[in-house]
This record gives structure tokens, C-alpha cells and sequence, in this order.
């Protein structure tokens, strides 16, 4: 590392500015000067004599100016040192005669003014202007998103390139700061830096200020020093400009849901301040113009804030630095130290393949204990493929600063894996400032969502993103849908991996058939729900998917159908499908309206008008149909989840009627047909309203089992199997089959009671599905065990075994996160490295 004190100093603009204005004093001087001398008295003399002792000590104040930037002999500095002479003439010449001749006075005149035009030239003409250009990094790690800027203004001869490190700060949970970091001494050989306590801001006053830190006092984690806040460093230069440090997914200026997940990042103060925004792509400027006008508008900014064409000239689509440098460095240009080469080189010599393992803040704090476990298991699997693959862990640098705030808990026990996995020593753990040469040297990537990645894509390298849900493959639980049969076969969606299987009902074996691209890799989790099948196709319904998919079982095709083109809610959109003739119609749970598909056509034939228009629920209580739904004759009804309504659709006429239903209260939880009666259930009480169709009379059932609990959201699917019903528990402790003729509700026993709270599974769904086979009912857990029961209830428990290579299931390109997830495990994303010659070299 080369440290300077202080840099050679040029000609700057300012300098320059300064310079030619103080010429045009001298002249408005001289205009005084002749004045004074023509007055010729004793007193206007004296005047003339102090401003002839200023004019030379200004011109040699600048000739010393002048003579730092160009040096000795200079053609300026030479004549302001005649003019420094003439002027000391002059000055003799009116100290001795106490007066000047009027033609004295005209050729002193003439002779200052003739020195000062040629001084004017010469400065003009004569003097390079240099721009001086200083970069603010504060992380060493992020100096790539600066490189290749740094680079061409270096070598750009009007240029001086200054690079000053600047100090930060841990942040307490109360926002005052903790420990102070500097990383001048982490930065490469060839990048000349000056300490931030040599270089004087108001000083220097430079014309250009690059920064990559937009947060200022907002970052809840570190802050940069507060003079280096954006709003400050506006004072001290002429064009200050935010280059990222990060770089994000490429979106759509039209997408905006995916906008909505990013557009924190536009209203930053690095983004408010600069006077020039430098983003990755000019979709990327779209992107950052639109939401700064929105959020400018909405704030009460005026003036330049909410001027599109000024934000068109300010927000630039250039590239980001950081890509330029990856692609531009090969294998062969890194230093790689000794004790990596250790864990890389095998006994021959020969390398192993590379894995760059990133883990990012983000995942810690969304799983806690959670996200530790699946690093465990990572950490296994990589352990057992040693001998063949390197890993190189790298996680993200402020993780200790981060949880140490936040999470002093999560600290200590993460705390206790990094030091195991350094300890131990078979893997490289890489915590230094060079994040660009672990994603150089590796072969392939695995990890969590982060702007590493979107780096990494470039590469066009493998990639796979890890999924905290899943662990080992022999550790992997099977929560299903409902099931169809075809050909002897059971046909339904894995709800946690976002296939379709066909199990063989005889052995219990089961393929998969299909794997359905996930839309959003942060909510994998019942993309599709029920399916439901029509000739040789089944219908998936969607759950948080914008497509319906259609699966032919015998052409082995899949293809979507898009159902709308606005933003979706966060909960079920869909709850089921009823199919009556050959008319599919999809049941609204968050979404507000029905949809209608023609499964001979595969098309959208109609949509309903608005739930929300004619229910006129609050925001946060839109919500639909919920565990059940029935169809009878013409009409599909379905409860209201917040609300003491029933909904009744005319699948004819296309509109629907609202009923109210009383004994409901605060809400229903689904409504089933039998050949007898019509079952609503009640969200949150223990009752049980059992229509009878015979005698049109309704029953109350509220008699349930002693040991029964009573929650908030009791039950999430019902079901009618020998005309009774079958409750599977969401918050309840128990399933329960309820009886009309008895009018009570019993516990339905199943063979693994027990529910444990460690998932999403277990704690809301531990029986996700219920279906019939024959005269058969079957209850699925959320493990994959299937509890089978005959009409003489007795049970068995069968364990579904899955029998495929993951890895040869995989539907191309249909989302836009399928690139990151065409691999089903990790062991499978180790094994394609192993068997594929991948793009790089050595």
C-alpha cells in the first residue's frame, strides 16, 4: 500500500477563476491608479502609492500560485515579475517627485496595461486547467463500484485522482455510534491513498466528489463520518456523484411489484443530494426517475425534485464499475495466498471446483436459529464433497456489527459456527476486502438473494440460491395438495417444492412429473394449492402464482395462463377450483374476483365484477373463501373470513348475491355440500352449522371434545367423506369429524398427533390435505406420510418414497427466477459443477 501525505498540486478551475478575476481587479485598479496621479495632489498620491504596494504584492501572491501548478520559468510567472518591476518604478518615481506630469502619468498607463494584457493571454491561453477528483470510499470491500472510474480519471492528463478512505462507525441499538473503522491500509498496491485527516475539504474544495454510501445517519448499522454525509459534501465541490456500491436485479420499468421490493433504494440521501446518479442499466434509470418523481411528489419536494427531464440528465443508465472489473480480471491476474491453495490444490496438483458460499444479513434476520441450521447442514454437505469441491465462505462483512446491535443472541451462536468451520480448516474463510476475486477464482455460486449475485450473473457462471426450508435430502418433508386419480396413479402438487408428482397407489412411490419455476424465491411457500383434474389435464390453482399452469398428464406438457395484469395481495389469491360441466371457476380468497376457465380452450372466458366493490370491507379484512366451498345446482357459496356473510355465485348469470348468516359473528371459515346437507363452518367458535336439504331445517352443532381448544382460526380445510365431516385443524389441537345424525363433533384420531412449532408446516398445517381414493380417505401429514382409511375405519400409515434424480426435472425459462433454481438440492447443484466443464479458467 502506497500512503502519500499530500498530492502534487495543478492548475485547478478554480484557481484558474481565481486568477483571471484577480487580473480584471488589476485593471480596475489602473483605471483608480490614473485617476489619483491626474488629481496630483499630495493626498490623491499617497492613495496612488498604497494601491501600486497592493498590485505588487497580489502579482506576486499569484506568481507563487502559478508556479506550484507550472514550475520555475514559466512564461506567466516571468511577466508577472515585469510587471512587479514596472509597478515598483512607478512607485519610486512618485515617492521622489511628490507628483506626476500629465504625460508621465499616460505612459505609466499605457505600459501597466500593455504587461497586464499580455499576463491575461498567457493565463488563458497558457495555463492547463486540471479538475481535481476525489473518491470517498469507505468500505474496502466495495472500492470495485469506484474502480474503473478511478482508472480513467487517472489516466486522464486534465484530471488529479485523489482517493481518501473515510472512517465509520458501528451503531448502537439507539443509534449513537460504537467503534470507529478505517481501511486505508486494506486497499491494493496500485491505488495511491491519502489519509482523510490530510485532506481539508474547504481547502481543496474539489471539483468532482464520487461516494458509493447513500444512507447517511439513516443507516440503522454504520454510519460514515458525518461530514461525509452527502448533504455536506454538496458545500464543498461543484458536482458531487453517487455510484452504488451494490447492484440489483434487473426489473421491468413496468413491473411493479418487483419495484415495490427495490424502491428503497431510490430516496436515499446519496440520491436526493448528487448531481449525478450512476446506475447499472437505463432500465435502471427508468426505474429511479419514476419512483423519485412519485415519492418527490408525495414528500411536498419542489423544483428540480420533480422535473423529469432535469432527474433524465441527473440519473444516468452507465453501467456499474463493478462489473467492468469482474469481467475484466482473469483467474491469472489474482494473487491467491498460500492457505487457500492448501484447501483448492488436490495431491496431484490439479485444482478441485470452486464454490463461492455467500451469506447475507438479510437471511440471518429473517430466520435467526433457523438460517444457523441450514448453514450446518451446508457445511455437512460441502464437508462430505471435500476431496472434489473447495468451498470459499465468504459472508457478508457487517453480519458481526449487525447482530451484535440487533441480535446479540443470534451473534453468539453464529458466532460458534464460524469459528468451528475456521477452526477446522478445510474450507477457505474469506473475510477480507477483495469480494471480486472470490467471485473471479470460483467455479459456481451458492447462497442467499443479495447484490453478489446480481454481480455473479454476469459471469454467466452456474448459480443456485439456497433455500432455508430445505436441508438433506433425507431430512426432506412432503406437505401435498389435494389428489387426483388417473390411471391408477395419484396426481398432486409438493406445496413446499413446487412439483408435480404421480404416485403409484399400490407401492407408494413417488416421480416427479414436472417442476414448476418459483415466481419469488422469498415466498416459497404454496405457489399452487388444489389442483383439479379434467380429462388428461390438471389445473393448478394459484395460491401466490400470477399464472394458472395447466399439466398435460399425457403429452407431459406444461403451459400458463396469465388471470390478471394488477398487483396481487400477500395471502391466497385463490382457495379452490370448482369445476361444474366443462367450466373451471377459481374461488377468491384475497383476490376479488371469480375467474372462469374454459378447460377445453384453456381459456379465460370471464370474470366476476368486484368483491371489494360490493362487500366494502376494510383494507386489512379482504379476505374470502376459506376451507371449503360448495357447489350447489347453478350456485357456488362460500363464507366471508372476516365477516358474517355468505357469498352465492350464479355461475350463469355471473353475479353474485350476499347473504347474511348471523350465527357466523366474526366470521366463516368454509361451507361443504354432501348428497344431505350443507356444513358452514365458523372461523374462530366451536360451532358447526349443518344445513339439512331434506327437511330445510339448520343445526347447531356445538357439542365437540372436552380436550378440544378453542383458537382464533380453528380449522383450514374441511372435507365430506360417508357424509360426515372432516376437519382438518389450522390453530385447533385436534381434527375432528363431526355428525349430523348425532349432532356432535369427535375427535378424529390419526396416528401422529403430536404438533410441534418449528415450521410453517407444523405449527399451521400438520394435515395439509384430505382426499378420497375409491371408498378409501386419505390424510396426508406434512412429512409425506399418507393415513388410509377403509369404510370399516381401519387405518394404515404408508410413507410416500420418492424415487427420482431430482435434478432431471426441470421446466426452462417460464419465470424470471428459474436461472437461480434449476437444481432441486444442493447435493444436486455439486454434483452438475462435478460433471460439467464450466466457463473460466485457471
Amino acid at each position: 500500500m502506497q500512503f502519500v501525505e499530500k498530492r502534487g498540486e495543478s492548475m485547478r478551475k478554480a484557481q484558474k477563476q481565481k486568477a483571471e478575476d484577480f487580473v480584471k481587479t488589476l485593471s480596475q485598479a489602473h483605471d483608480e491608479l490614473k485617476k489619483l496621479m491626474e488629481r496630483n495632489s499630495t493626498e490623491a498620491i499617497n492613495i496612488a502609492l498604497v494601491i501600486l504596494e497592493d498590485c505588487q504584492q497580489g502579482a506576486i501572491e499569484l506568481g507563487n500560485m502559478i508556479e506550484k501548478s507550472e514550475g520555475e520559468g514559466f512564461e506567466t510567472i516571468r511577466m508577472l515579475e515585469e510587471y512587479c518591476e514596472l509597478a515598483y518604478k512607478i512607485h519610486c518615481y512618485l515617492s521622489e517627485e511628490g507628483m506626476a506630469e500629465p504625460s508621465y502619468v499616460n505612459r505609466a498607463y499605457r505600459n501597466l496595461r500593455k504587461i497586464l494584457v499580455q499576463i491575461e493571454n498567457s493565463i488563458h491561453n497558457n495555463i492547463r486547467v486540471c479538475r481535481e477528483v476525489v473518491f470517498f470510499p469507505y468500505k474496502a470491500s466495495m472500492w470495485d463500484s469506484f474502480e474503473s472510474v478511478w482508472r480513467s480519471v487517472e489516466e486522464d492528463k486534465d484530471c488529479d485522482a485523489c482517493v481518501v478512505p473515510i472512517p465509520y462507525y458501528d451503531k448502537n441499538p439507539d443509534g449513537s455510534f460504537r467503534e470507529m473503522h478505517y481501511e486505508g491500509g486494506l486497499y491494493p498496491d496500485y491505488v495511491p491513498v491519502t489519509s482523510y485527516k490530510d485532506y481539508d475539504l474547504a481547502e481543496h474544495h474539489p471539483d468532482i466528489i464520487f461516494i458509493h454510501n447513500p444512507y447517511d445517519e439513516f443507516n440503522y448499522v454504520t454510519s460514515v463520518h458525518p461530514l461525509y454525509y452527502a448533504k455536506n459534501l454538496k458545500q464543498f465541490t461543484d458536482e458531487l456523484i453517487y455510484i452504488p456500491y451494490f447492484i440489483l436485479d434487473e426489473i421491468d420499468p413496468d413491473d411493479q411489484p418487483a419495484i415495490d421490493g427495490m424502491k428503497h433504494f431510490v430516496w436515499t440521501s446519496g440520491v436526493i443530494h448528487a448531481d449525478k446518479v450512476i446506475v447499472q442499466s437505463e432500465k435502471m434509470k427508468q426505474i429511479y426517475v419514476n419512483e423519485y418523481l412519485k415519492k418527490a411528489k408525495i414528500t411536498g419536494m419542489q423544483g428540480q425534485h420533480i422535473d423529469r427531464a432535469y432527474l433524465e440528465n441527473k440519473i444516468l443508465g452507465l453501467g456499474s464499475p463493478k462489473v467492468h472489473k469482474v469481467l475484466n480480471t482473469k483467474k491469472n491476474d489474482l494473487v491467491i495466498p498460500d492457505e487457500w491453495l492448501k484447501v483448492i490444490q488436490k495431491p496431484d496438483g490439479s485444482w478441485k471446483k470452486i464454490v463461492f458460499y455467500n451469506t447475507s444479513i438479510t437471511a440471518l434476520l429473517q430466520h435467526d436459529e433457523r438460517m444457523l441450521k441450514k448453514m450446518e447442514c451446508v457445511f455437512e454437505i460441502f464437508y462430505e464433497n471435500r476431496e472434489d469441491i473447495a468451498l470459499l465462505w465468504r459472508p457478508h462483512p457487517l453480519i458481526e456489527s449487525t447482530l451484535i446491535s440487533m441480535r446479540p443472541q443470534l451473534w453468539e451462536s453464529y458466532k460458534i459456527i464460524r469459528d468451528k468451520y475456521i477452526e477446522e480448516n478445510w474450507g477457505i474463510y474469506d473475510d477480507t476486502s477483495d469480494m471480486d476475486r472470490a467471485v473471479i477464482l470460483s467455479d459456481a455460486y451458492y447462497g442467499d438473494e443479495s447484490s453478489v449475485l446480481q454481480l455473479y450473473k454476469k459471469t454467466e457462471k452456474p448459480h443456485m440460491i439456497q433455500d432455508v426450508e430445505t436441508f438433506r435430502q433425507k431430512d426432506h418433508v412432503l406437505p401435498i395438495s389435494n389428489a387426483v386419480v388417473y390411471k391408477n396413479n395419484l396426481w398432486f402438487v409438493g406445496l413446499n417444492d413446487n412439483r408435480i408428482y404421480r404416485m403409484d397407489i399400490k407401492t407408494f412411490q413417488a416421480t416427479v412429473e414436472c417442476r414448476i419455476p418459483w415466481e419469488k424465491l422469498s415466498e416459497k411457500k404454496n405457489q399452487y394449492t388444489t389442483i383439479v383434474k379434467y380429462k388428461s389435464k390438471i389445473f393448478l390453482i394459484p395460491r401466490q402464482a400470477s399464472k394458472i399452469a395447466i399439466y398435460d398428464m399425457e403429452c407431459k406438457k406444461i403451459k400458463y395462463i396469465n388471470y390478471t395484469d394488477k398487483k396481487c395481495g400477500s395471502g391466497a389469491l385463490f382457495i379452490d377450483g370448482i369445476l361444474k360441466d366443462h367450466m373451471l371457476y377459481l374461488i377468491p380468497s384475497s383476490y376479488d374476483r371469480v375467474v372462469c376457465v374454459d378447460t377445453e380452450t384453456d381459456k379465460i372466458v370471464k370474470r366476476s365484477s368486484s368483491l371489494n366493490e360490493m362487500l366494502n370491507l376494510s383494507e386489512d379484512k379482504r379476505a374470502y373463501a376459506f376451507g371449503g366451498v360448495a357447489l350447489e345446482g347453478k350456485y357456488i357459496l362460500f363464507t366471508v373470513i372476516y365477516d358474517n356473510k355468505i357469498v352465492k355465485y350464479d355461475t350463469e348469470l355471473n353475479i353474485f348475491e350476499i347473504l347474511e348468516a348471523k350465527d357466523l359473528s366474526d366470521g366463516g371459515s368454509g361451507i361443504l355440500s354432501s348428497s344431505h346437507n350443507v356444513w358452514i363452518i365458523h372461523k374462530a367458535k366451536k360451532k358447526i352449522l349443518c344445513y339439512n336439504k331434506a327437511i330445510k331445517k339448520t343445526n347447531v352443532i356445538n357439542l365437540f371434545p372436552e380436550r378440544f381448544i378453542n383458537r382464533e382460526w380453528n380449522f383450514h380445510q374441511g372435507f365430506i367423506y360417508d357424509n360426515d365431516l372432516i376437519l382438518l385443524p389450522r390453530e385447533a389441537n385436534m381434527c375432528l369429524r363431526v355428525n349430523a345424525q348425532k349432532g356432535i363433533a369427535e375427535q378424529f384420531r390419526l396416528p401422529d398427533g403430536k404438533k410441534e412449532e418449528e415450521n410453517y408446516w407444523q405449527k399451521y398445517m400438520p394435515y395439509p390435505s384430505c382426499f378420497q381414493v375409491e371408498n378409501t380417505l386419505m390424510i396426508a401429514d406434512y412429512k409425506g406420510y399418507i393415513f388410509i382409511y377403509d369404510p370399516d375405519n381401519k387405518t394404515v400409515t404408508k410413507k410416500m418414497e420418492v424415487i427420482h434424480d431430482r435434478n432431471e426435472f426441470y421446466c426452462q425459462g417460464q419465470f424470471d427466477y428459474e436461472e437461480n433454481n434449476r437444481w432441486d438440492t444442493l447435493e444436486c447443484f455439486l454434483k452438475h459443477i462435478l460433471l460439467t466443464d464450466l466457463k473460466g479458467e485457471k
